[in-house]
């Protein structure tokens, strides 16, 4: 019986034993010209990566097995997201979806995600293209991390930094403190410093605040306001001298709910110190929200 090697099922088979790395087996279909050039041929090799089986992966690619396109992408994003160095060489030295900037950049995702700071340096010293979707979604996850070299990195090949998840960037180095991250972003990614402001206080990260304060961050709008809110209501008194200093409003319900966070802990010294330049800067005091701090602080006052 002759066995078709463009069969449906034979290719299937080569896809199966791929991945529970059957070498005889996929020699076998191999050297009966089973077909690679095909999305079964992809397949076969990203099944193999799952499992990081080097050798049918080499087995494959010696038989000329597509290297670009949905399946061949596959291959590399799962050998990133488990971490099976040898096999990204292989992929890498093959030119295995490295020059798709979906794939390219999902690959890189993914070995962010999991934390592999030694492969997405190996997808960078490779040129991964990050320029697509993905490429934003690892400058963001390089900002969180804090890898100051790969976002300078991304940033040289135009990553968009303005796209669905790049613009994220700055606003996550804001909230973990990544100072020289937030230097390189910030006047590139302006549109985004008032989110990062509000992050940065409600994170309790005083560098950085000072650092976008510096930058002339709009501390008048709605979240200059909550930042200050923030920053009353978690105790952050470096924060707020900050943000006293360069005039953000109070005047406003954000000002006077500012007050009543501080008097509602005001037995703690940093509390006080905050209802203390709250008052001195003339918060407002006379609506619901005044009245409500003046019983907090009356009922501590009487409790020592």
């Amino acid at each position: 019986m002759r066995v078709v090697p463009y069969g449906r099922y034979v290719q299937r088979a080569l896809a199966s034993a791929s991945y529970e790395g059957h070498q005889d087996v996929v020699k076998l279909l191999l050297n009966h010209g089973v077909a690679v050039n095909n999305i079964q041929g992809q397949n076969a090799l990203s099944n193999a990566c799952i499992k990081n089986n080097k050798e049918i992966v080499m087995m494959l690619l010696a038989h000329d097995v597509v290297k670009d396109g949905k399946f061949a992408g596959n291959a590399l994003v799962r050998a990133c997201s488990n971490s099976h160095k040898d096999l990204i060489t292989i992929l890498l030295d093959h030119g295995v979806a490295i020059k798709d900037e979906d794939y390219g950049g999902r690959s890189l995702s993914a070995a962010f995600c999991h934390g592999y700071r030694d492969v997405v340096l190996q997808l960078v010293e490779n040129q991964v293209t990050v320029t697509g979707h993905h490429g934003g979604v690892a400058l963001s996850q390089a900002a969180r991390g804090g890898f100051t070299d790969i976002v300078l990195f991304l940033l040289q090949l135009s990553v968009d930094v303005h796209g669905e998840y790049g613009y994220r960037a700055i606003i996550e180095a804001s909230k973990h403190g990544h100072l020289d991250i937030v230097k390189e972003l910030v006047d590139i990614q302006n549109e985004n410093v008032e989110i990062a402001l509000l992050q940065s206080c409600e994170n309790g990260q005083s560098v950085i605040v000072s650092l976008l304060l510096d930058r002339n961050v709009n501390v008048e709008g709605y979240y200059g306001q909550k930042a200050f809110c923030s920053a009353c209501y978690l105790g952050y008194d470096d924060i707020v001298q900050l943000l006293l200093q360069h005039a953000v409003p109070l005047n406003g319900k954000y000002g006077s709910r500012s007050l009543v966070h501080a008097s509602q802990k005001c037995n703690e010294f940093k509390y006080r110190e905050i209802v203390y330049q709250l008052l001195k800067k003339s918060v407002d005091i006379t609506g619901y929200h005044g009245v409500k701090a003046l019983y907090h602080l009356c009922k501590e006052a009487h409790n020592h």
